[in-house]
């Protein structure tokens, strides 16, 4: 395969040190459609590019880090992450990973020079990956600063050779993506669908449903800092279309060979870390939930007297007194080389609805809790058949208990509940969702080390701070301390 060489002038990362801090991120990341001079002698394969960046889409939701910061898994062997050991995180394998790809696709596919050329509209028509490309940015940028704030935006991806972009504000950030998502779900146009798409195929009408989805979570994220920019933006893209059913999720279907394999499968070859966390099983316990057996699998020796299924203390100094077997690990199902990741579920979708609706984000401006009750349930129905585990009878007592029944001076805590357990596996956005809402009630373990609390953000690497040191002073001056503790601009208290 002919190596083509790297612009640097496209990085334009939060610092030159952004490219040595693909930290976590280089599991995920596929930088083969990222090597290259767009304006060199060899114009890239634009749907090489996109298949490239799609693959980066489940690192997000597979890092295992999220799911601790959840409470959904506990770690069995070494526990130090979920006791907050980790302080510095590094964003730049997003940067020079899948974000360059697509801004790359967005600019060969604007330039008058290559839109034409058979490289880039062999990939779909120019409207159509542009669109595509934009949605996937916003999605990337969305997570960056969900865990981080204030985030290399504006100044960032571009052909200026700045290698020490400022900090936007995350309000910013978020108005920015509000635009984008709303433009490009509109862009989509008749020509030909877009190729290398290894999620939807090319089916415009699923991208939008996806644009909206996210929209619509974004709105619902900021409902205690900007109430009437959330409902604005949450009623909008309501009105567009989005996600509704399982059949529509919005996920990453791996296969069964090495080079696309599903993370936790890879993870469970060699080592066995992570199990059910117990503050998660025994919420699930408490309510009888089928899910269960899918979420869990049965200790192997189990402990006598222990119950048939246990989950992992949290964030324990030392786990030596629990063996292995006496715990209850991720469910096989959810591991195999092929299983899927959900990205954004039906269920997210319809619980968010369900908030939107107890909040009095409709037409008539008042909470209808008919309505949130209708979605709430219809949350949990299609998170069951996500599953495989839907019985209608089994639903209708399920639903029907004392902690589980929909009432309205307990909407938003019932609803965050059941979020919780639908985002299983989805840590970073259960934990978004924690951070806003304050439910589920979880507490950190007995010996934290860089926080006493669950952690509010992930503080920037620390070639961000040697390597940008002006903007990094600036923005931390205007955010705050950085630490793990740091309320971002949505996280209102």
């Amino acid at each position: 395969m002919m190596k083509k060489n790297i612009n640097i002038k496209l990085l334009a990362l939060p610092a030159m040190g952004a490219l040595l801090t693909l930290g976590s991120c280089k599991k995920t990341f596929d930088f083969e459609g990222a090597n290259f001079n767009p304006y060199g002698a060899t114009v890239p394969v634009t749907q090489n590019l996109l298949t490239s960046a799609l693959r980066s889409v489940p690192s997000p939701v597979n890092d295992a880090l999220g799911s601790l910061y959840s409470q959904h898994l506990g770690e069995v062997q070494y526990t130090d992450a979920s006791r907050f050991s980790g302080l510095n995180f590094a964003y730049g394998g997003y940067y020079t990973g899948p974000l360059l790809s697509l801004q790359t696709i967005i600019n060969l596919n604007s330039d008058p020079a290559t839109a034409s050329q058979g490289s880039v509209i062999g990939g779909g028509s120019n409207a159509n990956q542009i669109a595509v490309a934009r949605i996937l940015k916003a999605y990337f940028f969305f997570h960056i600063t969900n865990r981080w704030g204030d985030i290399p935006y504006s100044e960032a991806l571009k052909q200026s050779g700045n290698l020490v972009p400022k900090f936007d504000r995350q309000q910013d950030v978020y108005n920015a993506l509000f635009t984008e998502l709303k433009e490009a779900a509109n862009q989509f146009d008749a020509g030909t669908a877009v190729k290398g798409d290894i999620f939807l195929s090319g089916n415009a009408a699923r991208w939008k449903l996806f644009a909206n989805s996210l929209r619509l979570i974004m709105a619902l994220r900021i409902s205690k800092i900007d109430p009437a920019k959330g409902k604005a933006e949450f009623l909008d893209a309501k009105a567009a279309g989005v996600i509704t059913t399982s059949s529509q999720d919005f996920k990453y279907a791996y296969l069964s060979e090495t080079a696309n394999q599903n993370q936790w499968y890879a993870r469970y070859l060699t080592r066995f870390d992570y199990a059910i966390g117990k503050p998660f099983l025994d919420y699930l316990t408490s309510v009888a939930d089928p899910r269960i057996p899918k979420f869990a699998d049965k200790p192997t020796n189990p402990v006598a007297g222990n119950p048939e299924y246990v989950g992992m203390p949290y964030g324990l100094v030392s786990t030596s007194g629990i063996p292995n077997t006496s715990v209850s690990f991720i469910g096989s199902s959810l591991r195999t080389q092929s299983a899927p990741e959900y990205i954004i579920p039906a269920a997210h979708v319809l619980f968010t609805l369900a908030e939107g609706e107890a909040l009095g984000w409709n037409a008539a401006g008042s909470p209808d809790h008919v309505a949130a009750a209708n979605y709430y349930l219809q949350g949990i129905e299609q998170s069951m058949r996500q599953y495989g585990v839907y019985d209608a009878t089994a639903f209708a007592t399920y639903v029907a208990g004392a902690n589980v029944a929909y009432t309205p001076a307990r909407a938003i805590e019932l609803i965050s509940y059941q979020r919780w357990v639908a985002l299983y596996l989805n840590g970073y956005e259960a934990w978004n969702e924690w951070k806003r809402t304050g439910f589920p009630v979880l507490s950190p373990g007995p010996a934290p080390i860089n926080t006493t609390q669950i952690p509010r953000r992930q503080a920037y690497s620390t070639q961000e701070r040697d390597l940008n040191n002006k903007n990094y002073l600036e923005v931390v001056a205007r955010q705050g301390a950085d630490n793990l503790d740091t309320r971002m601009w949505w996280d209102k208290q």
